[in-house]
């Protein structure tokens, strides 16, 4: 019902970004992602320098795969607003996935001094460590990201896991009990 009423007054308002940008998030939240990505798209020829389209678009991206679209979004969006934590966390995620492991560890650096008390960014900054080979490092971030939220368990199995692969058995099984 939002995206019929979105579509109605774009055309009643066809230079209104703010409308466009609704009419993007609604498409998203009913998984009408291409129509989403046009509604962004129009919001950013209506107004290039509105930070939160060109987030919109990276995580419309990411879901549908395109790393290096979602990432190009990501950085566009910092560039208007270097002071998103959530972008600077999106960006990480995507680096991550496409395998540039030392940019995704300096996005997550930035997100962490954004907002220090996210335990999700800890957690992702260990998961980048961990495939980095930076095994200590990895565990520190998950023990922060625990400390942060002491019930999250996929910190704990995911330390649990660099706990093992440093040959750290009896520790790892306890990580894993947590």
């Amino acid at each position: 019902a939002v995206v019929e009423k979105a579509e109605v007054l774009t055309k009643q308002y066809p230079d209104t970004f703010i409308i466009w940008n609704i009419l993007g998030v609604s498409a998203v939240q009913i998984d009408m992602r291409d129509q989403a990505i046009e509604a962004f798209k129009k919001v950013i020829s209506l107004k290039p320098d509105y930070a939160e389209a060109h987030y919109n678009i990276g995580v419309v991206y990411e879901d549908q795969g395109k790393l290096k679209e979602a990432i190009e979004a990501y950085k566009k969006s910092i560039l208007i607003n270097p002071n998103s934590a959530e972008v600077f966390t999106n960006l990480g995620n995507a680096l991550q996935n496409c395998g540039s492991l030392a940019e995704a560890i300096d996005a997550y650096n930035k997100a962490i001094s954004l907002n220090p008390h996210f335990a999700d960014n800890y957690n992702n900054m260990g998961n980048a460590l961990q495939t980095y080979g930076k095994l200590d490092e990895a565990i520190d971030a998950y023990k922060k990201a625990i400390s942060l939220k002491p019930d999250y368990a996929e910190a704990y199995n995911n330390m649990g896991n660099t706990l093992k692969d440093k040959g750290k058995l009896d520790e790892a099984i306890e990580a894993y009990h947590n």
